[in-house]
């Protein structure tokens, strides 16, 4: 199975209490998660959280939930939760008691291309071009 590694950071911009925050991989995460899945906890914040690990995933698609103990659609106690698998960003969404944040992503079988999306596209614009130049002699 691939090592994935995993990067959260939670933060609230008002919420002046401290909060546990958690996720689960593959698993829903309950609202008052603290205290029915205490090993779904990450820990505490005041304010901002950051945490990283390295799990092991099969191939395919997959999901995370997080939420904290603080509120998604309260303003004064919003919290939010920023998800990155292997460096790359899932976004950013609002997270809480109220509501789990939710990313979902794919492990393996990507298609990789060297030289990125211009690398792609050009050798697209290649082939397209010597088919073409091919057809007009027929």
């Amino acid at each position: 199975m691939p090592k994935v590694r995993i990067e959260y950071r939670f933060w609230s911009e008002k919420d002046d209490y401290r909060r546990y925050v958690g996720r689960g991989i593959d698993q829903s995460v309950d609202p008052d998660f603290w205290v029915t899945q205490r090993h779904k906890v990450l820990g505490e914040a005041w304010r901002s959280f950051t945490y990283s690990e390295e799990v092991d995933l099969a191939p395919g698609r997959h999901f995370i939930e997080c939420r904290t103990s603080g509120y998604a659609e309260v303003p004064e106690y919003k919290w939010y939760v920023e998800v990155k698998v292997d460096g790359r960003s899932l976004g950013v969404q609002p997270c809480g008691r109220d509501k789990a944040a939710r990313f979902e992503f794919e492990v393996g079988a990507r298609l990789e291309v060297p030289g990125g999306a211009l690398a792609a596209a050009a050798a697209v614009a290649a082939i397209l071009v010597a088919a073409a130049v091919a057809l007009r002699r027929r």
